[in-house]
Parts: structure tokens; sequence; C-alpha cells
């Protein structure tokens, strides 16, 4: 049995090296989150990050934030009392994990990565640690 990715027959060494390939599922953002600095600052001025963590961990004042930034009228979210949309096919957009709604925000589980794939992932995309995460100590 294989998946969309077509990365079963791969060790966990190898798949992370493909998935953080410049036209892969991780590379390809990570190259366009590089080149932000390079584009004309008015395009720079449109453009608003939010770390997963912080939405995970502070949702009400990131979205208070999210919503200043675009200039609407303050709206408080309740992340413990979330609405539910349609559930959609998870087959037509082939994705590998179904995703699920849930009415209150949690924090997912942490993904256990073997330490010298870590290492690699933050040796080859030290900008990224730097720039988003610049208190974090590098893994040993």
């Amino acid at each position: 049995m294989d998946f969309i990715d077509h990365l079963a027959d791969f060790d966990r060494f190898g798949r992370a090296d493909i998935l953080f390939a410049k036209d892969k599922a991780i590379g390809a953002p990570l190259i366009s989150l590089h080149a932000v600095p390079d584009l004309p600052k008015k395009v720079q001025e449109h453009l608003y990050f939010v770390r997963f963590e912080d939405l995970i961990e502070q949702p009400t004042a990131c979205m208070s934030h999210i919503y200043a930034w675009l200039g609407l009228a303050p709206f408080a979210i309740n992340p413990n009392q979330l609405a539910l949309g349609v559930q959609e096919s998870d087959s037509h957009y082939h994705m590998k994990y179904l995703h699920k709604q849930a009415r209150q925000i949690s924090k997912p589980k942490r993904h256990d990565i073997a330490p010298r794939i870590q290492a690699q992932i933050e040796s080859a995309c030290a900008w990224y640690y730097q720039l988003y995460y610049p208190s974090a100590k590098p893994s040993p």
C-alpha cells in the first residue's frame, strides 16, 4: 500500500529528504517563505504571518491581531465553542490523512522526529528557525 505522495518505499530520512525538496509539500512553501524578504515592500505590507503554535495556544489573541491588521471591527471568538461546517470528502482532495472538525481548539499530538532528521532540518532551514523561533535553541 502506498500514499498519494508515493513515499511508502522510503525510510524516514528518505521521506523527509523528498518532502523538503523544492517542489514538494514542505519544500515549496519554505522556498516561498524564504523569498518574502526579496519581495517589494508594498507586497510585503500585504502579508501577515501567524505561527501555528500561536494560533493553537492563543487563538483569541491571534484572531484579534488578524482582525485589527485587516482593519476589521473586533470580533471575539470562543475557541471552546466553534461552529462546524459541512464535512467535505477527503478522497476528493487526495488527502493522506482524514481531517476532522472539532467544536474546540486543541493542541495536536507531537509528532516524533528522529534526532538525526531534526538536526538536518534545523541545519538546512536555519534561516526559518532564526526568523520564526529566534529564542529557541537548536536540537542537540
